[in-house]
């Protein structure tokens, strides 16, 4: 299970602005990196600066998070 964090660095502000995704975890690192575009693009959109750099960042889950994360549930 991967997990994705998106960082945007705008023109003039540090540090970058992290972004944590609220609908995952996802079965396969692909379909992390597609989700993490698609928060990308869906930030670019309302920011009213200059985007200097974005990316995502996707990894995997360790077993014993997973187990804490279903037992809360």
């Amino acid at each position: 299970m991967f997990k994705v964090l998106v960082l945007i660095w705008v023109v003039g502000v540090q540090p970058p602005t992290i972004l944590e995704d609220e609908l995952g975890p996802y079965n396969t690192v692909e379909k992390c990196f597609r989700r993490g575009a698609a928060m990308i693009k869906a930030a670019v959109s309302v920011v009213h600066y200059s985007v200097a750099k974005a990316e995502a960042i996707c990894f995997e889950k360790k077993k014993d998070e997973q187990l804490k994360e279903e037992m809360a549930i």
